[in-house]
């Protein structure tokens, strides 16, 4: 890069990104907090193969694999729903892609058809090795006595089981005594007990997006409103007295998550793109805030007692806070996972250029293509930008993502270009102004950044920041366009520099530009469909 563009563009960092899975979700957690489950699609390091959806375990030991779906392909998540206090019942939930058959073979959902996947849950009992398997969603109590499924209880102690239809469960959690939120066929809503004794709630609960319930169904926490409209309220019901009490005013982006056992601490998700992110905890008596961690896909969960809460967040740690100590305990260190890759199938690494992907725990991370180290040239949490190995062979590449205290490590696979031109936009520039996606091009005669608002004449040089342009740039093949659309005439680069990765190509206009929107395109020699435009304005 220019070493005369900071005196010419203001600092100011743009952050660009998307929301992206945590390298850590779903959690759930035992009574002691002495183990925690979590879904991920990161592998043990010395575990090779693709993501897929994994879930684990973690405590005291580290990590281990808890499950390994034997059909990974139909299979969208795994997730611990819950795990009684004392460890001994777990209850989760495989989701997978419903599968059409005809007669003779499998039909493929054509584009635009809705992709439906299909619920099947698993409760298991360590102490005796039972096994339950139900079609459908489930939810077990916390002592690990009752399950819930959308048509009946089991009692886990007895074996009885409850007809609950017609009704719809719709808060989360399960009572020590059974109870679950519902809403009748009648529309009423309230607490339905095994057996059918029926508590009915006030009408305002109803416009719940998310009910949370502590174990003994005395206290309810519930989020409302829209967070298009900007507004919504975190509220609590004592379920004995009916008193409501608001406990958020205004929080459009908030998703209660979970509430513990006594209903004192309820955890809460921010989920808004134009804020931070992240999760807190809210004490439901004294109001007290407590962050806990940054990211829009973080995640936590409280134990039962509502003293320890373990939580994840965009540095790809896994850590559990004793809440009143302030004792912070980390399960897995620092871990990278890289989740988004640029969108446009134009973004293609090709050696020795620049590349730019994002996820979350990418600061500090060490980078390889095909083994072969790769040189950073910046990170953050979210972000890390590196130097394709010039000794890397074109084809499919294997992008390896590592931090060393992790014991987990994030790899994948992405088309390796010999050559892959595509324009810088000002908008990708740490410390440039934010001037939307112009791209990035200087007047190497009279000096300032040349676009609609500083064109450029004929006779000057126009310096084209790009990346790329592989081993040798002399090979790319350069034309001019008088406008969009018109025939191509070859043109050449007067001069193409290198510095990190980033290539500046200086091309002078031609005398004979007109005025108006010209065009330069850089062009692969071995593939014409691989090439990149920019657009010139000249004026005489």
């Amino acid at each position: 890069m220019p070493a005369s563009l900071s005196a010419r563009i203001l600092v100011c960092s743009i952050l660009l990104g998307l929301p992206a899975e945590a390298q850590f979700e779903n959690l759930a957690v035992d009574g002691s907090a002495s183990k925690v489950w979590f879904s991920s699609q990161l592998r043990l390091k010395g575990s090779e193969g693709p993501p897929v959806p994994l879930l684990y375990q973690a405590g005291a030991e580290g990590p281990v694999l808890f499950l390994d779906p034997p059909d990974p392909d139909s299979v969208v998540s795994l997730r611990m729903n819950q795990v009684s206090d004392d460890g001994d019942v777990l209850c989760w939930t495989t989701l997978r892609l419903l599968q059409f058959f005809s007669s003779k073979q499998r039909v493929q959902p054509k584009i635009g058809m809705p992709i439906t996947t299909v619920p099947e849950t698993v409760v298991h009992r360590n102490s005796d090795s039972q096994e339950w398997t139900f079609s459908g969603e489930a939810a077990l109590s916390r002592n690990g006595r009752w399950v819930w499924t959308s048509s009946r209880v089991l009692d886990l102690l007895t074996g009885q089981t409850y007809d609950v239809a017609p009704t719809f469960r719709v808060a989360s959690g399960i009572s020590d005594e059974g109870d679950a939120v519902v809403v009748q066929e009648t529309n009423l809503i309230g607490l339905l007990r095994p057996g059918g004794q029926f508590r009915a709630l006030p009408e305002s609960v109803r416009s719940a997006r998310v009910i949370l319930m502590d174990r003994h169904a005395s206290t309810l926490v519930w989020s409302t409103g829209s967070s298009a409209l900007d507004e919504g309220q975190i509220r609590k019901l004592d379920v004995a007295t009916g008193a409501i009490t608001v406990l958020v005013e205004n929080c459009p982006f908030c998703e209660p998550l979970q509430l513990s056992g006594d209903g004192r601490r309820v955890v809460v998700a921010t989920r808004s793109l134009e804020e931070t992110g992240g999760v807190w905890v809210l004490d439901t008596f004294s109001l007290e805030r407590t962050a806990l961690a940054a990211g829009y896909a973080a995640d936590a969960v409280l134990t039962s007692s509502g003293q320890t809460v373990c939580y994840t967040g965009n540095e790809g740690r896994l850590q559990c806070r004793d809440l009143e100590s302030g004792e912070v305990r980390e399960l897995i260190g620092k871990t990278p996972q890289v989740t988004q890759w640029p969108d446009s199938t134009d973004f293609f690494p090709a050696p020795g250029s620049r590349y730019t992907v994002r996820g979350g725990g990418l600061e500090g991370a060490a980078v390889s293509v095909n083994d072969l180290p790769a040189t950073v040239a910046s990170s953050s949490n979210t972000a890390i930008t590196f130097l394709v190995p010039e000794a890397a062979e074109p084809g499919e590449a294997r992008f390896s993502f590592d931090q060393e205290h992790s014991p987990f490590h994030s790899s994948l696979t992405r088309e390796l270009r010999a050559i892959a031109p595509r324009v810088i936009k000002l908008s990708e520039i740490p410390g440039a102004e934010a001037i939307g996606w112009l791209p990035f091009l200087e007047n190497g005669t009279s000096g300032g950044l040349a676009g609609e608002f500083d064109p450029l004449h004929p006779g000057e040089v126009v310096w084209i920041h790009m990346v790329g342009l592989g081993r040798d740039p002399s090979l790319v093949r350069w034309y001019w366009q008088d406008w969009i659309g018109g025939p191509l005439r070859d043109v050449a680069a007067e001069e193409i520099t290198k510095d990190d990765g980033w290539y500046t190509v200086k091309i002078r206009i031609p005398q004979t530009a007109p005025s108006g929107i010209s065009v330069i395109v850089g062009q692969s020699p071995w593939d014409p469909s691989i090439a990149a435009s920019v657009e010139i304005p000249v004026v005489l």
